[in-house]
């Protein structure tokens, strides 16, 4: 009996499988899993980059899995998924084709960091891919307009090549041939106008078969928020730049700056004071700075660690700390504003006093 069991379950999983409802399934959810892998490897390549976090690389347009980039511009701001450059194997949909992709191009890598004066990126950077559903119709916030999008081209359409030299991803760099049109909208051009792209979602049908992942904003700032605030704080221990490592020469922490981040005496609240001669941060600073990351952070300190308490160090919150997530400590910093902000302890670990996680 158990014997007979096993195999009708054997059967039944077999002519789901093969089925074309089950071969439809297991296509599906090959390339759910694809986008979602991609997604994760996009964002967690933008918010771990050593010394430009938030940036996003150039598609790749040559089919190496390598994203291309002349000067301080993408060749493109469509085309494949650089794969290679984000450190991941060449992803597949379930139709077996390689992953595409289009960017915001205020995000791009390759703008320098001492040009971002002009193009700032931090938590309020908008991006510029809209999308639309097989109306026209503009889709709400979020997703649209999206910092980036990943794009399973699905199976070949009628007027679609994709032969092309061997390769890992085999096929051609060629964008028509692997994305759709609808609605008055072309995804192989994204109808741009400037710097704004519109790309069309829509169910499959015999003449579109586009399926695209949206980086929305907030998707990519939440977690660029915490990693901009542990670099202002001072994350790694023994900090070595930040709030932290001022705090461990000075015995004290400064007080809050203005908005040229001048420390402003006897001011708790206010700006980060990166102007000051002993707050450096010496690898990230200037990206920080110049991408207007400071502007959009503010920071508080508790009279228990204020200017002036150096000779108790080290110093311990008798009532004069702050709180910062239901903890009381030395000192604090919110990045961003609203619901949406990041707010984190700064602190110092002494034998009185273990800093929380941030």
């Amino acid at each position: 009996m158990l014997v007979f069991i096993l195999g009708l379950t054997a059967t039944g999983y077999l002519i789901n499988a093969f089925s074309p409802k089950g071969a439809n399934l297991q296509r599906d959810r090959k390339t759910t899993v694809a986008l979602a892998t991609a997604k994760s490897g996009l964002i967690g390549w933008a918010v771990k980059h050593a010394s430009m976090p938030g940036v996003l690389p150039c598609p790749d347009t040559d089919n190496d899995g390598l994203s291309n980039a002349t000067g301080s511009n993408c060749d493109a701001y469509i085309g494949r998924l650089p794969w290679k450059t984000i450190g991941l194997g060449p992803i597949k949909d379930g139709d077996d084709e390689c992953l595409w992709y289009a960017l915001s191009p205020i995000y791009r890598d390759s703008i320098s960091v001492s040009n971002r004066n002009s193009l700032p990126l931090n938590s309020n950077t908008a991006g510029t891919l809209s999308l639309v559903d097989a109306s026209g119709t503009l889709l709400p916030s979020p997703p649209s307009p999206a910092i980036a999008l990943i794009i399973a081209p699905g199976t070949p359409l009628s007027g679609q090549s994709r032969t092309g030299p061997v390769s890992l991803c085999g096929g051609n760099s060629s964008s028509p041939n692997y994305l759709d049109a609808l609605a008055s909208v072309n995804n192989a051009t994204g109808n741009v106008s400037g710097v704004n792209y519109t790309f069309v979602v829509a169910p499959p049908s015999t003449t579109f078969n586009d399926r695209i992942e949206p980086i929305a904003p907030e998707q990519l700032r939440q977690p660029l928020r915490r990693r901009i605030a542990n670099e202002i704080r001072g994350g790694d221990t023994p900090p070595t730049a930040g709030l932290r490592n001022f705090y461990n020469h000075q015995h004290y922490f400064p007080w809050a700056g203005n908005f040229l981040g001048i420390q402003q005496t006897n001011l708790l609240s206010g700006f980060i004071p990166y102007n000051d001669p002993n707050y450096a941060h010496p690898t990230l600073g200037t990206w920080l700075m110049n991408n207007g990351w400071y502007g959009v952070t503010s920071y508080q300190v508790g009279t228990d660690f204020q200017p002036g308490t150096e000779s108790t160090f080290p110093q311990t919150c008798a009532g004069g700390c702050v709180t910062a997530r239901s903890v009381n400590v030395p000192a604090k910093i919110t990045v961003g504003g609203g619901a949406a902000s990041w707010t984190a302890r700064v602190c110092m670990d002494t034998a009185t006093m273990t800093c929380p996680a941030p």
